[in-house]
C-alpha cells in the first residue's frame, strides 16, 4: 500500500495491531538501543529512583550527538505513539508501566549485554520515556563525517561526473584525433 495513513485501523482488533507492532520490532535486524548508550541507560535506570527525573535524563542520553539518527526517530515514534496510548486508555487499561512490559522485549531484544541485565531496568527505561511523553525530533545538526546515504550519493555524483566526462572525452577525440588516454590523464 502506498500511503499507510490511508489505513483504517478500526477495522482490526487492537490485539492484532499491538502483535504487529511488536513482530516489527523485533524483526529489525539492528538493535534499537545501540551499545554507544546502552550502559548509560541502564546506570540511570538503576541510579534514579523517580520515574520523572529517570525519563528526562534518557531523553538527554538518547538526543545525544552519538545516538544515530534512525534509531532515535524510530524511538520518537515509538514512545510518542504509546505515550498518546497510555493518556487515551482507561485506568490501567494501557498504563505506561504496561505498556513498557509489553514492548521493553522488542525494544532492547539486539541491545549488547541485554541478556545480562535485569529486564526489570529495560521495563523502568521504556516506562519513564512513556511517562514523560516520549523523545522529541533533534534539530539537524551538521554532521562531521558523510552518513552511508551521504557516501552512496556522492558516489552516484562521481560516477555521473565520470560518466560525462567519458562521453566528452570520446566526442573530442572523435574531432581531434586526441588519443583517450592523452584526455583523461588530463583531467
Amino acid at each position: 500500500m502506498a500511503d499507510p495513513g490511508a489505513v483504517d485501523l478500526d477495522q482490526y482488533e487492537l490485539p492484532a495491531l499491538a502483535d504487529s507492532l511488536r513482530g516489527y520490532l523485533q524483526d529489525l535486524l539492528s538493535p534499537i538501543i545501540p551499545a554507544v548508550v546502552y550502559s548509560e541507560l541502564m546506570y540511570t535506570a538503576q541510579e534514579t529512583q523517580s520515574l520523572e527525573e529517570c525519563g528526562q535524563q534518557l531523553k538527554i542520553i538518547l538526543e545525544s550527538p552519538s545516538m544515530p539518527q534512525a534509531n532515535h526517530q524510530l524511538l520518537v515514534h515509538l514512545t510518542r505513539h504509546l505515550s498518546r496510548v497510555a493518556q487515551a486508555g482507561a485506568q490501567g487499561q494501557a498504563s505506561p508501566r504496561l505498556l513498557a512490559q509489553a514492548y521493553s522485549e522488542a525494544v532492547f531484544k539486539h541491545s549488547h549485554f541485554s541478556a545480562d541485565v535485569n529486564p526489570e531496568h529495560h521495563v523502568k527505561i521504556l516506562e519513564a520515556l512513556i511517562m514523560t511523553g516520549g523523545l522529541t525530533e533533534m534539530q539537524a545538526a551538521p554532521e562531521a563525517r558523510p552518513q552511508p546515504d551521504h557516501i552512496a550519493s556522492a558516489a552516484h555524483q562521481a560516477m555521473s561526473i565520470a560518466s560525462a566526462c567519458a562521453e566528452e572525452s570520446v566526442e573530442l577525440q572523435g574531432r581531434a584525433g586526441v588519443s583517450q588516454t592523452a584526455l583523461v590523464g588530463a583531467v
